[in-house]
């Protein structure tokens, strides 16, 4: 294609060892043949520079699953006839196993609530092209058969063509409840994107690991994996990784407890954060179970350098619009003023709404926009701790009898 739209932005007839796997109680022991994992990397695109973290992220996570007892199947620089080989091989060994994963890692494209995961080979010139690649539904459905599933795609989820409705992504990064807007996957399944939708996933240095699969394999360090609270611990651990600018999302939930269990890693990747600019969330997280709010766990804020001038601004803040109860909004990175990372979560029309979005900050003041073309959210700090926002009506409500709301906020973590 000419430019590079950035990355995320098996071991072939894997190895046999023994794993554990339990679900509910007691622990029910398996052999490796009751879990399969298919890991496809996709590095050496053909219209555009090769992705050079692919290229080690791919082979570690397959040699990872191996050492967790998983029958595993490596397949790098696959073309769209050889994901779907891939694919069909997966569904055959996954009929009748206890559990089912999938990573993926290379380029994805997310549009009308789908993510497709590009092959090597796929064309990206028009988005009808799009239906011609494998969708995230398509790896829900190859490991349907087994009693649990996890997929995890590391890949980036924005519109990488000209003219495409990159907004129409970005407005997707929002959700009703814990899990936001699910696509359909048959249940017990684990659904893990590294990124947002509508955000691209950071690259490490060429030679190294990516950010996310960094932090996916320190997760997978230990012998014990807990499927279900393993999400919050990876969004936490990548977002210090990332000094909060990469937040990774999962949908779905298992119906029993479910831990992977097996052989522990001699080693895993540093975080390369530095944990004393991180700033926990407790207060807002306190703040919305009170007021029976939503946010994603595993959150938190990330200072920038000490010389900063924004630096005071980092953390969670309750606010209300006039009579309204008590919201959430949390200024989660400000590494780029004119790309803030904001999360808010409050009272909407169907119920509780959260959101992840990037502001605009200007002095001492931060604004951006509930929607494409929806109301407008003004803060503007009085101190450190404290200010005044304001929310001007949606586009379409402007010239009605709509009115701009006032309020307070008062700071909660920071």
């Amino acid at each position: 294609m000419g430019r590079s739209i950035g990355r995320r932005g098996v071991l072939g007839a894997a190895g046999m060892g023994a794993a554990s796997f339990v679900i509910g109680a007691p622990a029910v022991h398996a052999q490796a043949s009751n879990g399969v994992a298919l890991v496809i990397g996709n590095s050496k695109y053909h219209w555009e520079a090769p992705l050079p973290n692919v290229k080690r992220d791919a082979p570690d996570i397959a040699r990872r699953f191996q050492e967790l007892g998983l029958k595993t199947e490596l397949v790098q620089d696959a073309t769209l006839d050889v994901t779907k080989k891939a694919l069909e091989r997966l569904a055959a060994g996954a009929k009748g196993a206890n559990f089912a994963a999938v990573y993926f890692a290379g380029h994805g494209v997310f549009q009308k609530n789908t993510t497709a995961l590009v092959p090597v080979d796929g064309d990206l010139s028009t988005p009808e092209n799009l239906k011609k690649m494998p969708q995230t539904f398509h790896f829900g459905k190859a490991t349907s058969q087994a009693a649990v599933r996890m997929l995890v795609l590391d890949a980036c989820r924005n519109n990488p063509a000209d003219g495409w409705r990159q907004r129409e992504a970005v407005d997707a990064a929002m959700g009703t409840g814990p899990q936001a807007v699910s696509p359909p996957n048959p249940p017990n399944t684990k659904l893990v994107f590294s990124t947002m939708p509508g955000r691209a996933a950071l690259d490490g240095p060429a030679g190294d690991n990516s950010p996310f699969c960094a932090a996916l394999l320190r997760q997978f360090a230990t012998g014990s994996i807990d499927l279900e609270r393993l999400p919050a611990a990876l969004r936490h651990d990548l977002m210090i990784a990332t000094q909060g600018r990469q937040v990774m999302v999962d949908y779905g939930t298992l119906d029993r407890p479910f831990q992977l269990s097996g052989q522990a890693s001699a080693s895993a990747p540093r975080n390369p954060g530095n944990p004393s600019r991180v700033v926990e969330l407790t207060g807002a997280y306190a703040q919305a179970q009170k007021t029976g709010l939503t946010i994603l766990p595993g959150l938190l804020a990330y200072r920038p350098a000490a010389n900063s001038a924004d630096a005071a601004k980092i953390g969670s803040y309750s606010f209300t619009l006039g009579n309204s109860q008590p919201f959430v909004f949390a200024v989660l990175s400000v590494e780029d003023p004119k790309n803030v990372d904001v999360l808010v979560t409050m009272n909407g029309k169907v119920g509780t709404v959260w959101r992840l979005t990037y502001a605009q900050l200007a002095g001492d003041s931060l604004e951006f926009a509930a929607s494409d073309g929806g109301a407008r959210f003004v803060f503007k700090w009085g101190n450190a701790g404290s200010g005044t926002v304001i929310l001007h009506p949606s586009q379409q409500a402007s010239g009605t009898n709509a009115l701009i709301q006032s309020g307070k906020f008062t700071r909660l973590d920071g």
